[in-house]
């Protein structure tokens, strides 16, 4: 949120920056939890684990305000829910880049694993966050 932007905004203009992340409420959808499974047995890291709370999800108001160029900012934050078969997931998933990163073996196996996973239980759902801050110069 440094100067380059800044400059490039009328006085008056609004800067806006839009984050997604995918967040696991209290009531949600329990495979994104069993799922973490599959990631250990495929793709093992310290950091696999289920998704944040949305609680969890923070905002860009500290590091915004912390510029000094902008002035009035706001946060929305919204929450929406996708449902999706296993062909469609797998159609997402194929679109993050670490999963491109990955060998094709260690991809497909992931996968295969998580296709399965999803075609037993016939579809889930994913629940987005959205959190929109804008500011004003």
């Amino acid at each position: 949120m440094g100067a380059g932007p800044a400059r490039l905004l009328r006085k008056g203009g609004a800067l806006a920056v839009v984050e997604t992340k995918h967040v696991l409420p209290a009531a949600a959808d329990p495979f994104w939890t069993e799922v973490q499974a599959d990631y250990d047995a495929v793709v093992p890291h310290p950091d696999n684990r289920p998704p944040p709370a949305p609680e969890e999800i923070g905002d860009l108001r500290p590091e915004i305000e912390a510029t000094g160029l902008y002035r009035d900012v706001e946060v929305r934050r919204r929450l929406w829910q996708v449902e999706y078969g296993a062909d469609d997931y797998i159609a997402v998933l194929g679109t993050y880049s670490a999963n491109l990163a990955l060998p094709a073996p260690q991809r497909e196996a992931l996968f295969a694993r998580v296709h399965a996973r999803i075609a037993a239980k016939g579809h889930v759902t994913k629940t987005y966050l959205a959190v929109l801050n804008v500011a004003r110069k």
